[in-house]
């Protein structure tokens, strides 16, 4: 997901997209390319909206061996929206990740756990001492129970918080809207109460750059995860 305006990060995003904004001297879209390329991936579908072109420019058709496709989006979809442009491209298991987080996580074992808990969802998360930015998950053992949306601090009901990065089946975008709607308060809280969302807590570095306070903080505490991966 890269079609952001990048609000929170003027006048950075003025005349630069969010994804192209650099981390340790590379574009965030990049960091998320490299760690598809760790596991071996091969395509990876793109959905853009806010000064488009620049992205595709930059990037081209393909990262290294990761084909690259692109969707747009012709007016905001929120996070879930964009899922039904990627559609035709997508086909079995797929994963999801917001290119405006930098994550380290073995995605090997994230999808190994996701087909162990047979859900049509698994979304990474990880502990936040101030989870009030974020969607909050309360776990029933590994299946979310209950899902809030930016809760107060003092009402968040665990510090447990969606990454932004998923596994999803096919069958998940049958419970996603066509038109605009946000994952953390307009599907996820639904697929909660039936138990169909796992949670998948991780212990890698996780920074979130869709502000200016946690754009510094990742450029100052971001660390490359250096060893290569085996694939999935």
């Amino acid at each position: 997901m890269a079609g952001g305006f990048g609000t929170r990060l003027r006048p950075l995003t003025d005349s630069i997209p969010k994804p192209l904004l650099p981390i340790a001297g590379r574009p965030t879209l990049e960091w998320a390319l490299e760690l598809l390329r760790q596991y071996g991936f091969s395509k990876a579908v793109i959905t853009l909206g806010y000064r488009a072109d620049q992205i595709k420019q930059h990037f081209g058709s393909r990262y290294h061996d990761i084909e690259l496709v692109y969707t747009l989006e012709k007016e905001p979809l929120g996070t879930g929206g964009p899922l039904h442009l990627a559609k035709p491209h997508l086909n079995g298991t797929f994963f999801m990740l917001f290119t405006d987080n930098l994550y380290d996580i073995d995605l090997d074992d994230m999808l190994k756990f996701h087909k162990k808990e047979r859900v049509i969802g698994t979304t990474a998360l990880k502990e936040f001492d101030d989870p009030s930015p974020f969607g909050v998950a309360v776990m029933d053992g590994n299946r979310i129970a209950h899902f809030v949306e930016k809760p107060k601090k003092e009402e968040a009901p665990s510090k447990l918080v969606d990454t932004g990065l998923y596994v999803f089946e096919p069958e998940f975008l049958t419970h996603v809207p066509q038109t605009f709607n946000i994952l953390g308060k307009d599907v996820f809280p639904r697929l909660a109460a039936s138990k169909m969302v796992a949670g998948y807590p991780f212990k890698g570095q996780w920074f979130p750059t869709d502000t200016m306070e946690r754009y510094a903080v990742a450029n100052a505490f971001w660390k490359n995860p250096i060893a290569p991966k085996q694939g999935l």
